[in-house]
């Protein structure tokens, strides 16, 4: 640890780095207890490694939405006269594309898959969509009764290039649930970008003793994800980096670094986090998910000197 503080121009003294390290090991008992049941828990590592498949997005989705869109809403309003289809329907068609539109404009949280909400208004507009089907599939078999459009110039590369954003890639990675010290010194150490708990002393790292805190205290446990590669975990750049923070039965998940638009990545690393400590308590792996800041609000407790930013406000 002192070779590391010094890295980021810390000075520390034998007294401190012992007094970090006890208050660690004392005030993480309790996630110390609940952890290291599990049957990939490190001792040297003070950490859960587990490997992970990532089923990643494509973030041009949008992008490959919007071409679409161009591309088929012009022939759309020009249906009447083109062919000749009633009012009633025409605006029938229309409802149907803008419940289609609005279903791929929220795919990334659920990795390209209808989702349940999505699916009601689908089948409310007729498009027989249940929730999980795959949405280019959707959409395939909606544009097939335009033959017209379908079968127009250009249509299929943009129909393609949606499709294929609408597929997620899978990755494999290593993820890491910890209570390591070094982890949290490291917490904003990521593979190509840092935040304001970056232990360093330039002046925008403004929560640089943040980590400190959470190192110290009794519920903070880090989430993150490393190459599958990775030989010393701890030491490799994060691509992704998460902060929980449990006890009595609550726990709190913080932002999704460097992406919290990544709802799907938040949503699988949630329910790593839910069944690891569900399973080690013996517990139903059931659990009631509340996003409102009056919810968070009611269980968290932030003490006065504590100098970590807030990511769960």
């Amino acid at each position: 640890m002192k070779e590391m503080l010094a890295e980021f121009d810390w000075e520390s003294t034998r007294t401190g780095r012992m007094a970090l390290l006890n208050n660690n090991k004392t005030n993480k008992a309790a996630l110390r207890g609940i952890l290291s049941q599990h049957p990939h828990w490190s001792f040297e590592d003070q950490a859960i490694i587990l490997p992970i498949t990532e089923d990643l997005m494509r973030t041009d989705l949008l992008a490959c939405l919007e071409r679409y869109d161009r591309f088929i809403s012009p022939q759309i309003a020009f249906m009447p006269l083109a062919n000749g289809i009633s009012s009633d329907k025409h605006q029938q068609i229309e409802d149907q594309w803008t419940a289609i539109y609005g279903a791929c404009a929220v795919a990334r949280a659920c990795a390209g898959l209808v989702a349940s909400e999505a699916s009601k208004r689908l089948q409310s507009q007729g498009i027989k969509a249940p929730a999980g089907k795959k949405l280019s599939r959707v959409i395939s078999k909606w544009a097939s009764q335009f033959p017209d459009i379908t079968t127009s110039d250009g249509y299929n590369k943009v129909y393609a290039n949606l499709a294929d954003a609408l597929c997620p890639i899978k990755v494999q990675r290593v993820s890491v649930l910890s209570i390591n010290p070094v982890d949290f010194l490291l917490m904003a150490e990521g593979n190509g970008w840092t935040s304001c708990h970056c232990i360093s002393q330039e002046d925008s790292h403004c929560h640089r003793t943040g980590p400190l805190s959470y190192m110290q205290d009794h519920t903070s446990m880090i989430f993150y994800t490393v190459r599958d590669t990775a030989t010393d975990v701890h030491l490799e750049p994060k691509i992704t980096r998460q902060m929980y923070h449990y006890s009595t039965g609550t726990l709190i998940q913080s932002r999704l670094y460097p992406n919290y638009e990544r709802t799907e990545l938040a949503n699988q690393y949630r329910a790593i986090v839910h069944k690891v400590i569900a399973d080690q308590l013996n517990m139903p792996n059931i659990w009631m998910l509340k996003r409102s800041q009056g919810d968070v609000s009611a269980h968290v407790c932030t003490t006065l000197d504590s100098s970590h930013y807030h990511d769960y406000r």
